[in-house]
């Protein structure tokens, strides 16, 4: 940057030209001439043709008139960007302020950020914040005005453009070294003002931290008389230099070149001055950056979950309560002992505390704070058989009743379905959660009755639950949302069904009561959505165990279906085509009328996948009864391919399959052989 010492007080009176302003004119429209307006131009005039002091003094005036984006507006028209920008490259420090102090006001309007950046004032910034560096301490001006440079870009970071400019402008080292302040002064003063610290009762204070780290258990804020002898500025510089870098590092890339600086030492420092205003952009900051595994890996090991949990503690502060759960689960994803450590710093009771409070607030803390508690859940027994209680489910219950948001019922389902698939063979509360279920089941939301579904599937392991699921005859009820438009809906539905009837003979009478019951079943198996065709497949094999559904289904064309499909290339459809095969090839007639799919299932045989060899030779087997059918194996190839899989297969299952349906095409049409 070339920052001239000449003087800029003497700027021509025409510096904009009518073309200028007839462009201003069309973005920006035209401006009524008001008693501000001239104002305005007449401070601007001074601060141009004016020596220093008379350019401070002008620009404190204008900075008293910018109230709204009309007066913003006005000074951009007037070229006053232009002038600000041009005396933030001068040598005149009193001045650089006073023109940030203006521009600070200004860059709430995209236009005027815009105009900065073209006028290259953002380029500008990033530099000064590595030039005054190293002077920052010197004196009060310096800190202010490194204060008023930070907080203009914060502002600016709103653009993207001006984010990607930061960046590229080697912003981000600049930023860092703001943070990496020795923070032991601090921590000094903090223990100076806390002498009485240890008598204070906290919760988090009683963790498995040391002694220094319970001495620090107490959240402060800028304000606090416990920073009255700590230079407030220098603490500031520190959160607007995290807030810009929070802002400007969101993708992966950006994230590694903050890795690259030692980001992590830094922050677990900064965190453990326990400061609101800081604590947020560098929580925001950790929780970008633990996309990468490593510094996940690292973050654990440095106390990151108790930082975690001490910020959810802010009760009053959503955005650091959101932060710090999306940091929760990324650390505790397919780690159970990271969430049983989050059950050991009381991260659990806190949730259900944040459930409390925004029972009928925050739908956003609440969904998260859901989703987290449904991670920690998550496969670790201990933290289920903690929160197996009449307590913790009764505040789960009374969300799905009493809230009317779908996506918090979504979540508290998911809870549920988390805790079940853990405890459900010695929980509590299984009828509660079973008649829970059956009561939400009349919502017409997709995704909570997705939810429900998965949460039915998980509870029918239990014999009790599924008992339970009968004798309230739920089955009509899941039955209703196979007609649903949506495909998740109707999957899973399949799924609960074909997980329900355990014996279609006791349950045949019902499902035939249902009016277009087995119809609705052949309409789904011929859509084009594998995954309606995958578990609805599941579902008729299960049905027709039973001869008289079976006959009904053939009559409304469920033979022609599964030709139609035993085409497919997807392992879920091609199972469950196989296992409709092996169920109707049970009756002659229909043997003989699949015989169009042999090819298809052969195809099967070359597959890498060992499930789809075995039920492919499995549906051959099956269809080896009729004589024609055998003979369009042997011709097809099939046969020789079966023999060689018989000789060579690794696994003895195969082998035998293999072997029954080599003999059974042998024994049904030895002439061929």
């Amino acid at each position: 940057m070339s920052r001239s010492s000449s003087s800029l007080y003497m700027m021509s009176d025409d510096s904009q030209s009518d073309v200028e302003e007839i462009e201003h004119d069309k973005k920006y429209g035209s401006y009524e001439i008001t008693p501000k307006y001239l104002q305005i131009s007449k401070h601007l005039k001074i601060a141009k043709l004016s020596n220093e002091t008379n350019t401070i003094n002008a620009l404190y005036k204008l900075e008293a008139l910018i109230v709204g984006d009309k007066e913003k507006i006005c000074v951009l028209r007037l070229g006053g960007v232009h002038l600000l920008v041009n005396l933030i490259k001068t040598d005149y420090q009193r001045s650089v302020i006073a023109s940030l102090r203006v521009l600070k006001l200004l860059c709430t309007h995209y236009f005027i950020i815009d105009e900065v950046i073209k006028l290259e004032g953002l380029q500008c910034l990033v530099k000064l914040v590595g030039i005054y560096y190293r002077n920052r301490l010197k004196n009060l001006a310096n800190k202010t005005l490194v204060i008023l440079i930070l907080e203009v870009l914060q502002l600016m970071s709103v653009s993207r453009r001006a984010k990607r400019l930061i960046r590229s402008f080697l912003g981000i080292p600049h930023l860092l070294r703001y943070l990496s302040t020795d923070t032991s002064f601090y921590f000094e003063k903090l223990l100076e003002h806390d002498s009485s610290i240890n008598s204070v009762s906290s919760d988090i204070s009683r963790t498995s931290m040391s002694a220094q780290g319970r001495k620090r258990s107490i959240t402060v804020s800028l304000n606090s008389k416990r920073f009255q002898d700590i230079d407030v500025t220098d603490l500031k510089m520190i959160q607007l230099a995290s807030n810009i870098l929070w802002s400007c590092s969101e993708s992966k890339s950006n994230v590694a070149s903050l890795l690259s600086y030692d980001f992590l030492n830094i922050a677990i420092e900064l965190l453990h001055l326990q400061i609101c205003e800081i604590d947020l952009p560098i929580m925001g900051l950790i929780n970008q950056c633990c996309v990468v595994e490593e510094f996940c890996n690292k973050a654990i090991k440095n106390n990151l979950i108790y930082h975690c949990v001490r910020c959810l503690r802010h009760k009053n502060h959503h955005v650091m309560q959101l932060v710090s759960l999306q940091t929760i689960c990324k650390c505790v994803r397919n780690r159970v002992e990271i969430k049983d450590m989050v059950n050991k710093l009381g991260g659990l009771k806190v949730f259900m505390w944040i459930i409390d409070i925004n029972e009928n607030g925050k739908s956003s803390l609440l969904i998260a704070t859901l989703h987290t508690l449904a991670q920690c859940l998550q496969g670790s027994t201990k933290n289920c058989t903690w929160f197996d209680s009449d307590d913790n489910l009764r505040r789960i219950f009374d969300l799905i009743i009493l809230n009317n948001n779908n996506k918090v019922i979504e979540c508290c389902f998911e809870v549920l379905k988390e805790f079940l698939d853990v405890c459900i063979e010695n929980s509590i509360s299984l009828l509660k959660i079973s008649d829970i279920c059956i009561e939400s089941l009349r919502l017409t939301c997709k995704n909570v009755i997705v939810a429900i579904n998965e949460v039915l599937i998980v509870g029918m392991k239990n014999l009790e639950f599924k008992r339970t699921l009968l004798m309230k005859d739920v089955l009509p009820l899941v039955w209703s949302n196979m007609n649903s438009q949506y495909s998740d809906v109707v999957s899973t539905s399949a799924d609960v069904l074909y997980n329900l009837i355990d014996d279609p003979n006791d349950t045949a009478d019902s499902i035939r009561a249902i009016s277009g019951g087995l119809e609705i079943l052949v309409n789904l198996m011929r859509s084009q959505i594998k995954e309606i065709v995958a578990s609805v497949g599941n579902l008729v094999s299960k049905v027709a165990l039973d001869d008289e559904n079976r006959l009904v289904l053939v009559k409304f064309g469920i033979l022609e279906t599964i030709l139609s499909q035993c085409k497919t290339n997807n392992l879920h459809v091609f199972k469950s085509i196989c296992s409709c095969i092996v169920r109707f090839s049970s009756n002659v007639d229909s043997c003989a009328k699949l015989k169009g799919t042999i090819r298809y299932i052969g195809g099967w045989l070359h597959s890498s996948e060992l499930c789809a060899k075995y039920d492919a030779v499995h549906a051959l087997f099956c269809l080896s009864f009729d004589k024609d059918n055998c003979i369009v194996m042997h011709n097809s190839g099939i046969f020789k391919h079966l023999v060689e899989l018989m000789q060579r297969s690794d696994s003895e299952s195969l082998q035998n399959e293999c072997t029954r349906c080599v003999n059974n095409i042998k024994k049904n049409a030895p002439s061929v052989i």
